[in-house]
Order: C-alpha cells, then sequence, then structure tokens
C-alpha cells in the first residue's frame, strides 16, 4: 500500500519557522487551516510543495480568493482519484475546488437519495452501493 505524508498546519501568523519548513517538504501536500496573515507566507508554503488552504478570520483581502471553507459530508478515493460530496451549488464548489488546481475536476449532481442519505450521515445506509 502506497502512503502518502501531509501536513496540517494552522495560525501560522507569518511565522514560519526553519524547521517547520523542513518538515514540510518532506510532504507531498500542506493542508493549512487559515490565519497566514500574509501572501508571503502562502508562496512559502508552495514552495515546500502543493498547498490547500482556507481563509482564516485573520487574513486580510489579499487571501479573498482563499475558501472560507466547504462543507464536505463524505469523502473516498480509489489511488489518487478522491471523491467529495460537497454541500453547495455546483458553481460555487467547482469554483472553490478549483482553486486547488486539481488535474480534473467535475462536479456530478446527487440523487435525492443520495442527498438524503449524505445529510443523515449515511452511518445506517448502503453508502457503498450509491454509484457516482
Amino acid at each position: 500500500m502506497e502512503t502518502y505524508r501531509v501536513a496540517v498546519i494552522s495560525d501560522t501568523h507569518g511565522l514560519l519557522r526553519p524547521e517547520v519548513l523542513e518538515v514540510l517538504g518532506t510532504c507531498e501536500a500542506v493542508l493549512h487551516g487559515g490565519d497566514m496573515d500574509d501572501p508571503e507566507t502562502l508562496e512559502r508554503l508552495r514552495q515546500a510543495g502543493p498547498v490547500y488552504a482556507v481563509r482564516g478570520n485573520g487574513d486580510g483581502d489579499w487571501a479573498r480568493d482563499l475558501p472560507r471553507e466547504l462543507e464536505v459530508l463524505h469523502t473516498s478515493n480509489v489511488g489518487r482519484v478522491y471523491t467529495y460530496i460537497v454541500r453547495g451549488s455546483a458553481q460555487a464548489v467547482t469554483e472553490k475546488m478549483g482553486q486547488f488546481q486539481p488535474l480534473m475536476l467535475e462536479a456530478l449532481p446527487l440523487s435525492l437519495e443520495e442527498i438524503f442519505i449524505y445529510e443523515l450521515g449515511g452511518e445506517q445506509y448502503a453508502v457503498k452501493e450509491i454509484l457516482l
């Protein structure tokens, strides 16, 4: 089984110590939870690899293009192909997900049954039997 290292970091407030950058350089991706405080921090993170970041409440106008959040209801993957069930309009979700520059992005509408299952959490349902 192939493994991937993903760094999760948040509230850096413009401070990225060399030892943190060293660890980030060993990861395939960086997830940043917001409050970078300046665009230079985002650029320094991007030098370490792909960055998936959201805008924090302390990030100013420079971060207006970063999503505030995505309400992800379900995730799954097979190899390097990830499927996300995300609440919102297809246009809004596509715009937010497009900021991550995926190799492929397609928005598929869900049936009423699928929406019902994901809204309720899907624990009691055969979610794996739904074809997307």
